[in-house]
């Protein structure tokens, strides 16, 4: 890491932590694979999620119904 860097973390594209990345689109899409995506979720279809008592308690902070549901 060159002298005077704080640290060595800095954006995709970008030559000094100082740098801001470009904002582009295109570089967070992916298609995925049709037959590894429907393998996947038929083998997670099933699934029981863990729900323990620290976890609702937890949710209770949320005001979204959605959010103080049972996992899904």
């Amino acid at each position: 890491m060159p002298r005077g860097w704080q640290d060595g973390y800095f954006g995709v594209g970008t030559d000094s932590p100082e740098d801001m990345p470009k904002f582009e689109y295109r570089t967070e899409v992916f298609q995925l694979d049709e037959r590894l995506l429907q393998r996947a979720l038929a083998l997670s279809q099933a699934v029981t999620l863990a729900d323990t008592e620290d976890m609702r308690a937890y949710r209770r902070h949320y005001r979204d119904p959605a959010a103080r549901g049972h996992p899904r």
